[in-house]
C-alpha cells in the first residue's frame, strides 16, 4: 500500500487553496511566487557582479535563490511541497534568499 505523499491537503496549489482558503492559501502562493521573483533578481544581480558582498555569500544566495527557483518551477510542473524533505529544502533556500538579500542590504 502506497501512503506516502498521498492525499488531498498537498499535492497542488488548488489543494493549498483548499485546506487553507483563499486568504491563507492565496497568501502562501503570493509569497511563494514572490519569492521565486527575488530569487531570479538575486541571481540576475550575482550574475552582473552587482553584490558589494563577499564570493562565500554571493554562492550561498545563489545556491538558496536556485533552490527556491527549482521549487516553484517544480511547484508549477507538479504536486506542491508534496514530501517532507520538499518542505525542508524549500526552509531552507527560502532561508538562504532572505539572509543574502539581508547581507545585501547591510552592506549598500
Amino acid at each position: 500500500v502506497n501512503i506516502h505523499s498521498s492525499g488531498y491537503g498537498h499535492e497542488s496549489y488548488v489543494s493549498i487553496l483548499f485546506v487553507a482558503g483563499l486568504l491563507g492559501g492565496g497568501g502562501l502562493l503570493i509569497v511563494q511566487f514572490l519569492n521565486g521573483l527575488q530569487s531570479i533578481a538575486l541571481l540576475r544581480k550575482l550574475q552582473a557582479g552587482h553584490l558589494e558582498y563577499g564570493e562565500s555569500a554571493a554562492h550561498i544566495g545563489a545556491w538558496g535563490a536556485l533552490i527556491v527557483v527549482g521549487f516553484i518551477a517544480i511547484g508549477f510542473l507538479s504536486g506542491t511541497l508534496g514530501d517532507r524533505d520538499q518542505c525542508v529544502w524549500y526552509g531552507i533556500g527560502t532561508g538562504i534568499l532572505y539572509w543574502a538579500r539581508g547581507a545585501e542590504r547591510a552592506t549598500a
